[in-house]
């Protein structure tokens, strides 16, 4: 931002540049401020009370909702986003020297790369993990009347170790050289699992006010962390020397697709891996990783829920329900059925049971 810029003037500009120093100077204004306009008629900021942070609410020509900055600790900072925009809205990323980890719940933005590197962007259902050089940036360009929902993490490898209270065994191998060494971490999308999606989820939405929405924050934070974290030391199995790709990811998730569309085929986990173009190790650990559980338990309990949704809306038979499941008999499925749910499908069609896929038990 020129010298001669003010806070307030430089959201004028085409371009907006998020970086660390610009927001804490920001929030220092809004501290001594409270509540003022944005120039220009981009909205309003608000402190955010009992938390170091602010709210930025766009005005309604702009975009429906804003962001909000949070400073947790020193050197670890987090930047909420949940708007839906109304005209093109260009941003410049200036997390240079930074580690960034964005956990997307609905984007699908491409980045315009500053060099030459692949042109990629924040995908929906990933966790985009990138730091790049000390001076670098990349800018992004959002659309109008597009829904924009994630949670990114900027992390000062300096002061990681202090704020989080991890210690060097537990960065991930892919990324200790940007720790180390502050040698750039190229960008990647990486599936997100259930649990980091659901604390992502937690975080945009909550209703917490004052110094608990603060701790709530963080501690979420430094949750979404440790499984982004720890999935890295997963997808790097030292005893068998698997590493998973993005390319595997995306491979895993086809193979569950593929599962869905022939439940009633059932192929064993070699056809799976062969269909997708995946050894059977990675296949196994990628299921593990991503889903929380085996190919096999994924695969029982995707029939299982399909058994329950043909037995409320059909009127087919329990040997059809069970021969279109992949059961090979009525007894089968009924024994795997009230495992699962603790009553048989019978008792589920006759009465008012009231039952869920949420009920479904860990899959024998």
């Amino acid at each position: 931002m020129p010298k001669n810029m003010t806070l307030e003037q430089s959201f004028e500009t085409t371009s907006v540049t998020r970086s660390i120093p610009t927001l804490l100077d920001l929030m220092a204004e809004i501290k001594g401020n409270k509540t003022f306009l944005a120039k220009g008629a981009a909205g309003h900021y608000e402190d955010i009370s009992g938390c170091k942070g602010f709210r930025h609410i766009y005005a309604p020509q702009l975009a429906k909702g804003g962001i909000e900055f949070y400073e947790l600790e020193t050197g670890l900072w987090i930047i909420i986003v949940d708007m839906t925009t109304e005209q093109v809205m260009l941003r410049q990323h200036s997390f240079g020297g930074m580690l960034v980890l964005s956990a997307v719940l609905k984007a699908d933005i491409d980045i315009m790369p500053a060099s030459n590197q692949t042109k990629d962007g924040f995908a929906t259902g990933t966790c985009m993990l990138y730091g790049i050089e000390s001076d670098g940036f990349f800018e992004t360009v959002y659309d109008p009347k597009r829904t924009l929902k994630w949670v990114s993490v900027i992390i000062d490898p300096d002061c990681f170790f202090d704020a989080t209270h991890l210690s060097p065994q537990d960065i991930p191998e892919a990324i200790q050289a940007f720790f180390t060494e502050k040698t750039p971490l190229a960008r990647r999308n990486i599936p997100m699992t259930r649990e980091e999606a659901l604390v992502a989820t937690q975080m945009v939405e909550c209703r917490l006010t004052g110094s608990y929405r603060s701790a709530f924050l963080k501690a979420k934070t430094l949750e979404l962390l440790c499984h982004v974290f720890s999935g890295f030391k997963l997808s790097s199995n030292p005893q068998t020397g698997l590493i998973l790709t993005a390319k595997d990811f995306a491979r895993i998730e086809r193979a569950k697709r593929y599962i869905q569309s022939s439940l009633s085929d059932r192929p064993n986990i070699e056809e799976l891996a062969y269909a997708v173009d995946l050894s059977r190790h990675k296949l196994q650990l990628g299921f593990k990783q991503l889903y929380g559980d085996t190919v096999a338990h994924v695969r029982e309990k995707m029939r299982l829920e399909y058994a329950l949704n043909l037995i409320r809306t059909s009127e087919m038979s329990m040997i059809q329900i069970a021969l279109e499941t992949g059961y090979g008999h009525q007894a089968s499925f009924t024994r795997a059925f009230k495992a699962a749910y603790g009553v048989s499908p019978i008792e589920v069609r006759r009465s008012d049971i009231k039952v869920s896929a949420t009920d479904l038990r860990k899959a024998p």
